[in-house]
């Protein structure tokens, strides 16, 4: 019999309006305890029930209960059991390899998100769904909500237990334990910073002042450029976005905001998508344009540039966010980036033009600006930087391209 979302409408009410459940199979609640960053020493003997709606309302702890073999995690006001970082280890403590959860928040955002073996399959907001990004068993019930009248939460908590085989049950809920929570760090690498080529190629100055100036100083710099790379690839104003724009400026750098972690997923399965119907450009589809391809890997870019403003070292996350902003910046065309020149045989061959990269130079002729400067003016070395191209000024770009392909300008040569 098929699991239906009507036996979950209770989960929202029970938990409050803004929470997370993470679900794993046949696993020990120490196990999954150790993969949220729980404090071992630090259990309460009161159960969920017992507490009041104060005492859960903080969003730094973890309540943990083990039903019939399976643990499951509520936080309230909380979101570890959606970052890559948790759910990962939460499939390995489990013996099938499993792990799902469910979170949702006061501004109706419902996101699922699932591992399997050490690996997230899935991180979803369930109302913009694509039944084709969630694994194939729960697409049916991805698709339920599609009908606003839905309860949203219910249907995730459905796919939760569907996908990891975990009954819910109020009455397992009400015996979860407390944990201290402390948040897990998110897995970044640290090369050495004369690594980063394209900085001590066309910047060096900023390479030599993130080595050299205070923390405070790096997490400005790689708020500054997080900020460019997402005001140059159209993103800026995405309500997630701005969310880790005004935390980063709070100081507060630990975790990316959970609303974000689906956003971000969606542009690189984007690019995924793009990638994988244009292994490389040869002109079969007409309408497909190369500079709509490059729109999408600027947006992926910018995912990627966004995930490393949370690098715990500051000096990391300043020459990593300016490295990547760099490249988002030169994501950005007019028109095709390559003169193509005749050969010998007649065949074409594609040489990319100074002029390509304009944009990126005067993003980075900025940051040189603030390496000089201990006290940068953030907001005069923004107006440096060229205007952002609007969605429209995209959608035109697009269809010329488009329109040239069709007319057959590319058809004696390939691209990519």
């Amino acid at each position: 019999m098929p699991v239906m979302p009507d036996s979950f409408s209770w989960v929202r009410s029970t938990l409050g309006e803004a929470a997370c459940l993470t679900l794993a199979p046949d696993a020990t609640t120490d196990e999954v305890a150790t993969a949220f960053g729980c404090d071992q020493l630090d259990e309460d003997a009161a159960t969920f029930a017992d507490a009041d709606g104060h005492d859960r309302q903080d969003g730094g702890e973890a309540w943990l209960t083990q039903d019939e073999g399976n643990v499951l995690t509520i936080e309230v006001n909380g979101f570890e059991g959606t970052r890559p970082e948790v759910l990962r280890q939460v499939s390995k403590a489990s013996a099938k390899g499993l792990a799902a959860s469910i979170f949702w928040n006061v501004n109706e955002m419902v996101i699922f998100t699932a591992a399997r073996k050490g690996k997230v399959v899935c991180s979803v907001e369930l109302l913009d769904v694509d039944p084709e990004d969630v694994p194939r068993s729960l697409r049916r019930l991805a698709a339920l909500t599609a009908d606003e009248t839905v309860d949203a939460v219910a249907v995730g908590a459905a796919m939760a237990s569907v996908f990891t085989g975990v009954g819910i049950e109020p009455a397992a809920i009400s015996q979860a334990s407390r944990r201290t929570l402390v948040p897990v760090p998110d897995a970044f690498d640290s090369p050495p910073l004369d690594d980063w080529r394209l900085l001590n190629e066309g910047a060096p100055h900023v390479v030599t002042a993130v080595g050299t100036r205070d923390e405070q100083w790096c997490r400005d710099l790689a708020l500054w450029a997080a900020r460019a790379a997402a005001t140059e690839a159209g993103v800026v104003n995405e309500s997630p976005v701005q969310d880790l724009f005004i935390q980063l400026g709070n100081g507060e750098i630990s975790t990316l905001p959970a609303a974000l972690l689906p956003v971000i997923s969606r542009w690189e399965r984007e690019q995924q998508a793009w990638e994988k119907e244009h292994p490389h450009w040869d002109g079969d589809d007409p309408w497909s344009t190369a500079l709509e391809g490059d729109f999408i890997r600027q947006r992926s870019l910018v995912g990627r540039t966004l995930r490393l403003t949370a690098h715990p070292d500051a000096r990391q996350a300043a020459i990593q966010v300016v490295d990547h902003a760099e490249l988002v910046f030169r994501r950005t065309h007019h028109e095709r980036p390559l003169e193509f020149v005749e050969d010998q045989r007649g065949r074409r061959w594609g040489q990319q033009p100074e002029w390509a990269h304009l944009r990126a130079r005067q993003f980075l002729e900025a940051a040189t600006t603030a390496a000089f400067t201990p006290s940068p003016d953030w907001n005069a070395l923004t107006e440096q930087l060229p205007a952002p191209l609007s969605s429209e000024e995209r959608a035109e770009i697009i269809r010329l391209d488009g329109l040239r392909q069709a007319q057959g300008d590319f058809d004696t040569y390939q691209w990519g």
